[in-house]
């Protein structure tokens, strides 16, 4: 099975689209290593991604 780890950074990708504080700023200004994607895996073999944003634990509560 081949898979890629599209971003592992974090729990929220940076830069936020909307946010304009300082931490968002430097990362649209320097992008890599400053910028970042969220937790997600892509699996080749069958085309499948695997996305956890960062609100990922309140679908599980409200299972």
């Amino acid at each position: 099975m081949k898979f890629k780890v599209l971003g592992s950074g974090g729990c929220m990708s940076i830069p936020r689209a909307t946010c304009s504080c300082r931490v968002c700023k430097e990362a649209r200004e320097k992008g890599t290593p400053y910028s970042r994607f969220g937790c997600s895996l892509f699996i080749e073999d069958i085309n499948l991604l695997i996305d956890t944003p960062e609100d990922i634990l309140i679908l599980g509560i409200n299972l």
